[in-house]
């Protein structure tokens, strides 16, 4: 008979400890020093995987301690810095003037970035994961982000309370994302580390339709980064634009540029023209110069839409990289024609001109101001040229029926909505 549950077996003790819900594994930790180390790997799994830090002497330097732990190291996998940097003027250099728990936290965080010793922590970071295996995923976040009603919503990284308590850095600093995107590609460069991409988290607002934009010198920045001059060998980062709004932080509006420039993955966009939407449009306002690997003949080799509005513009994209283009996905994803033919030209500009290995399809719908169509419903797949002609010239046939039968040509005072 077992007196004391931790005088089972181990395999028995790591089977509990496996069991217990991810919120209960910060308590299983402060049990004993057994439990502690039965539970630190799969709460390093739970919690650590991806961090939020802010740029402050106690936030990188805690990131440094833990990516050089045996255990909890090796289970960070992705980390993002704050662009929020307090105000200059808010510096308290003069020691005999009471000073402000804004001015003390403004001098620390202004010595820190003078000093560079953020780069240096952020490089020690990077080399302790490359010892572990771990090739990262960085990035950045902005800490504060308004909804058009004016709302504001903080996201606050590791070390927040500590450095800032109580103030609000919404009025007493600023973004400084240009700034925080260099900071990294330079610890990242400095460590000679190998990282999975870059990440770019930041405010989406719907009435001003602008993301990128809104910050000096960022977009030249990231051109240099996915478009390199084409005198230098190595290839462009693999990069994440994602445009977040303080409405609903649960929508993910993201544009991924992965294989080097090679794969496209766009979801909750818009890559319309004529067509009006809160959803973020896949422009320079929003997206910056990521937009420009649309344009670039004969690159991608893969494109994947989730949850997006497309036109006929669309097209561009896909002659564009006719030469290249191989895989092609879609999953719940409305295309606009506004002419009858528009979608029956999208599906056939798939089948006569694209030489595609595989296409994939779910949810994809065909919408006018007078009707809704759901052409495909559950996921199919098609793999080599013969396959992807007969499920082209399937999709057309129904569509055709269904033009027919709706008489999508109708007036505004109907709306039809049928499934194929």
């Amino acid at each position: 008979m077992v007196a004391d549950i931790s005088s089972c077996p181990l395999e028995i003790l790591h089977l509990i400890a496996a069991a217990i819900d991810s919120e209960d594994l910060v308590s299983l930790r402060l049990v004993s020093k057994q439990w502690c180390d039965l539970s630190s790997k799969l709460f390093g799994l739970a919690k650590l995987q991806h961090l939020r830090l802010i740029s402050s002497p106690y936030s990188l330097q805690s990131l440094v301690d833990l990516t050089a732990h045996p255990v909890l190291g090796p289970c960070v996998q992705f980390f993002e810095v704050g662009t929020y940097r307090l105000k200059k003027h808010l510096v308290n250099t003069q020691p005999h003037v009471e000073a402000s728990r804004a001015n003390v936290a403004a001098l620390t965080q202004f010595r820190f970035q003078q000093s560079g010793l953020h780069i240096v922590l952020l490089t020690e970071a990077l080399k302790n994961l490359s010892r572990h295996g771990v090739v990262p995923k960085t990035g950045l976040f902005e800490d504060v982000i308004r909804a058009t009603s004016g709302q504001e919503h903080h996201r606050r990284g590791y070390g927040y309370h500590e450095l800032y308590g109580s103030i609000d850095i919404a009025s007493c600093g600023g973004s400084r994302a240009t700034q925080t995107l260099l900071d990294l590609m330079t610890a990242i460069k400095r460590s000679g580390c190998p990282t999975s991409g870059i990440s770019i988290d930041l405010q989406w607002n719907s009435l001003a339709q602008q993301a990128i934009s809104r910050h000096p010198g960022l977009d030249q920045l990231i051109e240099k980064m996915i478009m390199p001059d084409t005198d230098k060998t190595e290839p462009g980062w693999n990069m994440a634009v994602k445009l977040t709004d303080a409405c609903d932080e649960g929508v993910s509006n993201i544009a991924e540029l992965h294989d080097q420039g090679k794969s496209l993955r766009l979801t909750h966009i818009s890559l319309e023209i004529y067509e009006i939407t809160d959803m973020p449009q896949f422009d320079r306002g929003a997206y910056g110069s990521l937009v420009d690997i649309l344009h670039y003949p004969s690159h991608l080799q893969r494109v994947s839409l989730d949850c997006c509005f497309i036109d006929t513009s669309i097209f561009e994209l896909l002659m564009f990289n006719i030469d290249n283009l191989r895989h092609l996905s879609m999953s719940a994803t409305t295309f606009h024609d506004d002419s009858l033919e528009d979608g029956i030209d999208f599906l056939k500009t798939i089948k006569i001109h694209l030489t595609l290995e595989s296409i994939t399809l779910n949810k994809l719908f065909f919408e006018n101001k007078h009707s809704r169509i759901l052409v495909v419903d559950e996921e199919v797949e098609s793999k080599g040229s013969e396959q992807i002609i007969s499920l082209m010239d399937d999709l057309i046939g129904t569509v055709n029926a269904a033009n027919v039968k709706l008489g999508r040509i109708g007036n505004d005072e109907q709306s039809f909505d049928i499934q194929i």
